[in-house]
C-alpha cells in the first residue's frame, strides 16, 4: 500500500507541474504547424511528454513500468550534441524541404544537420530536426522551412515560426582578426596568410559559376589562403580543406568543402560560419610533388 500510494504522489505531483497546453502555430504549406518545444545535449525527449519520461534517466526502471506513457515519439539518437526542435505538424513536408534557424537581429542563418525524424501521434506528424550549432548573438529566432526544386530555392519559405532558444552559457569573447591577415604556425616556420573570407555564396549559379545569394537562403563560405614559408626551396603549398569551425561558445561545424575553379583558387565550405561571430577554423593545406 506505501508503494502505491507513493506511486500516486509521484504521478499526481508532476502531473500539477506538466503542462499540455497549446504551443505557438503558424501556417505550413497551406497547413499548419505547432511548436512543442526544444532540447538540447545527447538524449532527447520530446517536451509535451510526460514529467517522468522526460526524467526516466533518473528513475528506476521497475518504476516506469507502472507510470502511464504520452505516446509521443522518442528522440532519435543524437551522434553529439544538438539542439533540437520539435514541431506537431498537419502532414509531412514535402520532399527537398530544409529547415533554417535564423537569428532576427542578423539574419544570421543555422541549417539542419540532417538528423530529423517524422512519425504520427493522434492524427498529427511529429517532427524533430537537429541543429549542431546556431547563432547566439540574438534575442530571438525563427524557424523557416524552405523547398529546393532543381537546385533552386523557392522564393517564399513553407512557413516560418518563432522559436524561444534556451539561454546560452556564458563564455570568453573570440578576438576577430581583420583580413587579409597572416598568422604564424606555432614552433613552425610557415606563416597562414588569409587573404579572404566571404559568406554568402551558392555555387549552384549560372553555368555554376559561384554568385552571391541575397534571397536569405543558406550559402556557403568561401575563402582564400596560402601556406608560406621563410624557406625559398618549400613552396607549393595550398588549401585543400577546413575541417572545422568553433565559435565562441563552442559550436561545431564540420563543413563540406569544394574547389572553387577561379582565377584566384579558393575554397568553398558548406556550411559556412555566419558572419556576426568570431571563429576559429582549423584548415589543411597539402603540397605540390
Amino acid at each position: 500500500m506505501l508503494g502505491m500510494a507513493i506511486l500516486i504522489g509521484i504521478v499526481v505531483v508532476s502531473m500539477g507541474m506538466w503542462s499540455n497546453g497549446p504551443g505557438p502555430r503558424a501556417t505550413f504549406d497551406e497547413g499548419e504547424m505547432e511548436l512543442l518545444g526544444v532540447t538540447q545535449g545527447m538524449m532527447h525527449v520530446c517536451p509535451k511528454a510526460y514529467p517522468w519520461e522526460r526524467a526516466a534517466d533518473r528513475l528506476p526502471s521497475i518504476l516506469l513500468k507502472w507510470l502511464p506513457a504520452s505516446g509521443y515519439p522518442a528522440g532519435i539518437p543524437a551522434r553529439q550534441p544538438s539542439t533540437r526542435v520539435w514541431l506537431a505538424l498537419s502532414h509531412a513536408p514535402p520532399s527537398s524541404t530544409q529547415w533554417h534557424l535564423i537569428a532576427d537581429t542578423t539574419n544570421a542563418m543555422a541549417v539542419e544537420s540532417g538528423a530529423k525524424d517524422l512519425r504520427t501521434y493522434r492524427g498529427r506528424q511529429i517532427f524533430q530536426v537537429d541543429f549542431e550549432a546556431w547563432p547566439r548573438n540574438a534575442r530571438s529566432y525563427r524557424l523557416e522551412a524552405r523547398r529546393q526544386l532543381d537546385r533552386h530555392w523557392a522564393p517564399d519559405p513553407l512557413g516560418t515560426i518563432e522559436v524561444k532558444m534556451p539561454r546560452s552559457r556564458a563564455t570568453a569573447p573570440l578576438a576577430g582578426m581583420p583580413i587579409p591577415v597572416t598568422n604564424a604556425v606555432p614552433n613552425e616556420t610557415w606563416r597562414v596568410a588569409i587573404d579572404g573570407f566571404d559568406y554568402g555564396w551558392v555555387g549552384a549559379g549560372l553555368g555554376g559559376i559561384p554568385r552571391l545569394e541575397t534571397n536569405l537562403v543558406p550559402a556557403d563560405g568561401a575563402m582564400r589562403a596560402r601556406m608560406l614559408s621563410e624557406d625559398p626551396a618549400d613552396r607549393g603549398w595550398f588549401l585543400i580543406c577546413v575541417r572545422r569551425a568553433t565559435n565562441a561558445a563552442g559550436d561545431v561545424l564540420k563543413p563540406q568543402p569544394r574547389n572553387w575553379g577561379s582565377r584566384r583558387p579558393g575554397l568553398m565550405f558548406t556550411p559556412g560560419p555566419w558572419p556576426g561571430e568570431a571563429w576559429n577554423l582549423l584548415l589543411e593545406f597539402s603540397r605540390n610533388g
